[in-house]
């Protein structure tokens, strides 16, 4: 597994981790990222994270497959064996705040910043840092911002 030797294992930080260094090391500035809906803010905030700490931008989307948010599924790293998308979702929304209470996500105001500049950023355009340069270093350090 390329994430690995990052410690981090199969949590949405290490693939992510493993991701931004597979796009850095391949030179590839775009990328479309398909999961289920609940899971956007948490990647997303990891990416951007991740991005940040490698020194490494690109543009990201996503996108999403159709679901039915009461079918029976297994949860997140087989924890739940009887979930549906919609309880895994709310367990989700917390999992949100602690990965940026620990460090391991941006903010939600970074991430927004990105989402609205990234092509300029993946394309050198814009300073992912100059956005708001005086506030990026304090927001990654505080998550909430």
């Amino acid at each position: 597994m390329l994430n690995a030797h990052l410690g981090w294992n199969m949590h949405t930080r290490g693939e992510i981790e493993a991701l931004v260094a597979e796009m850095k090391e391949r030179g590839w500035k775009k990328l479309i990222i398909v999961t289920i809906p609940y899971h956007f803010v948490q990647v997303f905030n990891c990416l951007v994270k991740a991005m940040n700490d490698q020194g490494y931008w690109f543009a990201a989307y996503a996108a999403a497959p159709k679901i039915d948010w009461r079918t029976p599924m297994v949860g997140s790293q087989g924890l739940n064996q009887n979930t549906t998308p919609f309880e895994q979702a709310g367990e989700y929304a917390l999992k949100v705040f602690k990965y940026q209470e620990n460090g391991w996500s941006a903010s939600f105001d970074r991430l927004f910043q990105y989402l609205e500049n990234r092509e300029d950023i993946a394309n050198g355009i814009m300073n992912p840092k100059a956005i708001h340069p005086n506030e990026w270093a304090d927001a990654m350090s505080d998550p909430l911002g």
